[in-house]
């Protein structure tokens, strides 16, 4: 049984409420990162912590915004973007501070369909190598696994004069 009541006299256990997942934070990973990593690329972001300090206990306030790109069989790509809030309380233990209880809370959804870009603007984009981002992706073709090595990748580029006229020109075909 989880007790997040401290006066209980009970071991209070971490507890992770996602929604579609309550229970452990251990099993909510060991549940989330095999579905994870169905998705082509998604990109998780938290922001604006609020905390309410009081002595070993801290209550959070974390806004988030996360997006998970799918890949649907005609090549384009489903984009599911929600965000919302985590509700936390910390807790230290042992002098680190651990999530005791988190919460989440759905503020807002959207699914998108969406073209590949990456052939306009990526891998086999007529675009000059020059002025080409490097493409985020899973392990080990994502440029952060460079690491200390990251000085490898980077390079003199000419900047493009009018950045936002090959997006009109999208616009137009897609």
């Amino acid at each position: 049984m989880n007790s997040l009541n401290k006066g209980s006299g009970m071991a209070a256990e971490p507890y992770d409420d996602h929604g579609f997942y309550g229970g452990d934070g251990q099993g909510f990973a060991d549940y989330v990162i095999p579905i994870l990593k169905q998705v082509d690329s998604s990109i998780h972001a938290i922001t604006n912590t609020i905390i309410d300090l009081k002595g070993d206990r801290a209550f959070c306030e974390s806004q988030w915004s996360v997006v998970h790109r799918l890949k649907k069989p005609d090549g384009d790509f489903l984009d599911f973007w929600h965000q919302g809030r985590y509700l936390d309380i910390f807790e230290k233990r042992g002098g680190e501070w651990r999530i005791l209880c988190r919460t989440i809370v759905n503020d807002m959804d959207r699914l998108l369909r969406t073209k590949d870009m990456r052939s306009f603007m990526g891998e086999g984009a007529p675009a000059s190598d020059n002025n080409r981002a490097h493409r985020g992706g899973r392990k080990p073709n994502d440029p952060v696994f460079s690491g200390f090595n990251l000085q490898k990748l980077v390079h003199d580029r000419t900047p493009i004069e009018d950045l936002w006229s090959p997006f009109y020109a999208l616009d137009q075909i897609l």
